[in-house]
């Protein structure tokens, strides 16, 4: 325990964010990383949504009458494409507000 307490002590923290010096690149725009970053969560939903409708359509098809598993295919098709729904509407309006929030837009309120 005291070789832990000795080298907490010894570190230092930082004052600022800045004093981490965090390498960055030198044309690093902000909007343009989680735009990246929304792009790649996007795809890895898509796929990970699209494995789950393999799942519901395999169970729905191996159910063989067996009615609680057509019931949990069928369920499992439908809150995929749930999925499907939320994600194509959730996507486009991110990166509207990072578009907006990035150029620092918005538009002027309109006077009466």
């Amino acid at each position: 325990m005291e070789l832990v307490t000795k080298a907490l002590a010894s570190l230092e923290v930082p004052e600022s964010i800045d004093a981490l010096k965090i390498p960055i690149a030198a044309n690093a725009d902000t909007g343009a990383l989680i735009s990246r970053i929304l792009n790649w969560v996007g795809i890895i939903a898509g796929i990970l949504l699209f494995a789950y409708i393999l799942y519901g359509g395999f169970l729905y098809l191996t159910a063989a009458g067996n009615e609680e598993q057509l019931k949990k295919g069928g369920q499992a098709i439908v809150n995929a494409l749930i999925g499907i729904v939320i994600l194509a509407i959730a996507l486009p309006l991110a990166r509207l507000a990072i578009e907006i929030v990035s150029t620092g837009g918005g538009g002027g309120g309109g006077g009466i």
